[in-house]
């Protein structure tokens, strides 16, 4: 599989342009930008997923869909290439905000999107361990007492979702 492009950014200007697995590891890594999608049940839960062996933060919870733009996308392209690949539906999305969030040579620059996702299933097995549903106040509590069991990029977005649901900080 070829590896895709992502665009790096400095102070939100493009600087550079390298393959993703290049961009996860590069020293000069000054930051990437990303889609995060969190996808609502009609149950009023989040479906979030567990990371799978072939993830970069494999058997840790993150966002229903996480992933890198690609040269010549926008952040809600990425949103729906990556909710079509990684859980086989293509909801409507909405954009509720973005975020810094730091990494370890720099940061990531994520654009947060929500929609509903109750026909979802994992697609891309491997990237995707598992979904589970969780209650925004679960996760709130979840990420007080063990915040290692989420994604480093987690909490940050989660932030705009607890901030769009209205939820005390």
């Amino acid at each position: 599989m070829a590896l895709e492009q992502i665009i790096l950014e400095r102070d939100l200007q493009v600087v550079n342009e390298l393959d993703e697995e290049v961009a996860l590891t590069a020293s000069t890594y000054l930051g990437a930008r990303a889609s995060h999608v969190f996808l609502l049940t009609q149950d009023n839960h989040l479906l979030l997923q567990k990371t799978g062996p072939d993830h970069r933060n494999p058997g840790r919870i993150g966002s229903s869909v996480a992933g890198f733009v690609i040269r010549g996308e926008t952040y809600a392209e990425a949103a729906r290439r990556r909710t079509e690949q990684e859980l086989g539906i293509t909801p409507v999305l909405r954009r509720i905000g973005s975020v810094r969030s730091p990494e370890p040579d720099g940061f990531k620059f994520s654009a947060v999107f929500i929609g509903s996702g109750d026909s979802a299933r994992v697609a891309l097995p491997g990237h995707v361990g598992s979904l589970v549903r969780l209650g925004l106040d679960e996760i709130s509590s979840m990420l007080v007492t063990d915040s290692s069991q989420f994604t480093p990029t987690f909490p940050y977005v989660f932030a705009l979702i607890s901030l769009y649901f209205k939820l005390p900080q």
